[in-house]
């Protein structure tokens, strides 16, 4: 089982990574969105 972990680590680190990073760029790219909509009306 810990050996198993220790394999599965690393990808669990990534998926970590990349969920952070597509937040983050969807967060910028919903204030960004809002912002056009504010300036538009």
């Amino acid at each position: 089982m810990l050996r198993f972990n220790k394999a599965i680590q690393p990808l669990m680190h990534a998926w970590h990574e990349l969920f952070q990073t597509s937040s983050l760029a969807g967060a910028v790219c919903a204030k960004i969105k809002w912002h056009n909509y504010l300036n538009a009306t």
